[in-house]
């Protein structure tokens, strides 16, 4: 692991068991063994290193949604591949997402940050799109509540980890889709 991927996996941990807020630059440093100037080396300050956090998920995102893309799959066959990849990101990257939602929530540091890319139209847009292909009527609002419906998903997750069936959920919604009519 390189030093720039061990001050990111450091942050990640720091920032979601203690808040952004509450993580200073010192403490990032000695965390992830280095000088505070190591730490400026590779990152303008602390915005600039969740912004990262917040790219490094915007990358995985993008990664989900591929399955909206292949004309070879049917809407009920990407829509299946879409919400097992996420329901596999949420536990393998628990952390990374954790510090993402909790960034999310906060109106404040979204602007600071000035994040471009909004991930709800990110998301919603190759699902409208594949939908709209396959002759749906009214595909945006489909889109939106099936954006919707992820969104709840992975939210009640990130915040009750331990009481959410998400494995339960996850084939629950894969189950109900095959009976989806748009």
């Amino acid at each position: 692991m390189t030093r720039k991927e061990l001050i990111v996996q450091k942050a990640i941990e720091l920032f979601a068991r203690d808040g952004f807020e509450a993580t200073s630059i010192q403490k990032l440093a000695e965390a992830s063994g280095v000088a505070q100037g190591l730490l400026y080396r590779h990152f303008k300050n602390k915005h600039d290193l969740l912004l990262h956090l917040v790219e490094m998920g915007l990358t995985q995102i993008a990664a989900t949604l591929q399955p909206y893309h292949n004309p070879d799959l049917s809407f009920k066959e990407a829509f299946t591949q879409h919400i097992r990849s996420c329901c596999r990101l949420m536990q393998s990257e628990f952390m990374l997402w954790k510090v993402l939602h909790m960034t999310r929530q906060n109106a404040t540091l979204m602007n600071t940050l000035s994040i471009s890319a909004d991930p709800a139209k990110l998301i919603v847009k190759p699902i409208r799109d594949k939908l709209r292909r396959e002759g749906c009527r009214h595909p945006d609002m489909h889109a939106w509540m099936i954006f919707s419906l992820i969104d709840g998903v992975t939210s009640l997750y990130l915040v009750h980890p331990d009481q959410y069936p998400l494995r339960k959920m996850e084939k629950f919604i894969i189950e109900k889709i095959s009976d989806y009519v748009c």
